[in-house]
């Protein structure tokens, strides 16, 4: 499992280090950088089901969708 920085204001929205929110191309952190990073300006963890080294092929594959786990929060 690893964890995502997603838009509070607008869940289509993900974070990336290199390019700030961004619909595709987010970034995926481990618990480490989850316990060690400041989260951005509107942002919040979200737990993924795919580890960080996944991350691209699952990005590929289906790209993640927070508004899928709308119910859970």
């Amino acid at each position: 499992m690893a964890w995502i920085i997603y838009n509070l204001t607008d869940p289509d929205l993900c974070w990336s280090n290199g390019s700030g929110w961004t619909e595709h191309d987010y970034d995926t952190f481990d618990d480490i950088e989850r316990d060690n990073l400041r989260l951005p300006i509107g942002g919040a963890w979200e737990r993924v089901p795919w580890t960080k080294s996944e991350s691209v092929y699952n990005r590929a594959v289906k790209p993640y969708n927070p508004m899928e786990k709308a119910g859970d929060l």
